[in-house]
């Protein structure tokens, strides 16, 4: 097994160790500044990288592309073609991207196919791999559980109109036991007058 490429890092071709991520199904890439696949020779190449994306950048050098790409043996399929491209080669052209995946090992595979001209007549196509950019960044939305959250919220709710009736119905006891002792209060006078306008 080949050590995959570590996230947020960049492959590129002119740095390939020769037991490193980037790993070709024929017998020798054909010299070239990019690393080469043509149909010709049955090409496959196959990048490990352990992110929860991936970015495959390549040349356009006078030849057609018609490539198909994927991810762990036959997920995100896509199919990449391009017709010649410019008197000479053109970097940076972005053939395939996939976000959103499990922040684990994967296997990009790309296969190059033959291309197919207006006129249904096919010839070999080649692909340029650049370079790749593996990613560890995730735009997955992380999911709060809801239910202690509406719990919380509705038991705080509860808690504080529970103590809303309290302190109102203690401040309305406290206010008939101020006006019982007023009551008190005023009838002991009341009563002494009367006693005091009887003995004279």
């Amino acid at each position: 097994m080949f050590p995959g490429a570590p996230a947020d890092s960049v492959i590129d071709n002119a740095n390939i160790p020769p037991n490193g991520p980037v790993v070709y199904s024929a017998p020798a890439a054909k010299p070239c500044n990019f690393a080469t696949c043509y149909t010709e020779d049955n090409c496959q190449f196959s990048i490990y990288f352990v992110g929860s994306g991936i970015t495959i950048y390549t040349a356009s050098f006078l030849t057609p592309a018609n490539a198909t790409f994927s991810i762990d043996n036959g997920q995100h399929i896509r199919t990449f073609t391009m017709g010649i491209q410019g008197p000479g080669p053109i970097n940076n052209i972005s053939a395939y991207t996939v976000t959103d995946l499990d922040l684990t090992p994967h296997l990009f595979t790309a296969t190059v196919n033959n291309w197919t001209q207006a006129n249904s007549q096919t010839n070999d196509s080649s692909l340029f791999f650049d370079y790749a950019v593996v990613s560890s960044s995730s735009s997955k939305p992380h999911s709060e559980p809801v239910g202690p959250i509406v719990g919380g919220v509705v038991g705080g709710t509860v808690l504080l109109f529970a103590l809303a009736c309290c302190f109102f119905y203690m401040k309305k006891r406290s206010g008939k036991a101020t006006n019982s002792a007023k009551e008190a209060t005023d009838s002991a006078r009341t009563v002494t007058a009367i006693v005091i306008s009887r003995g004279t």
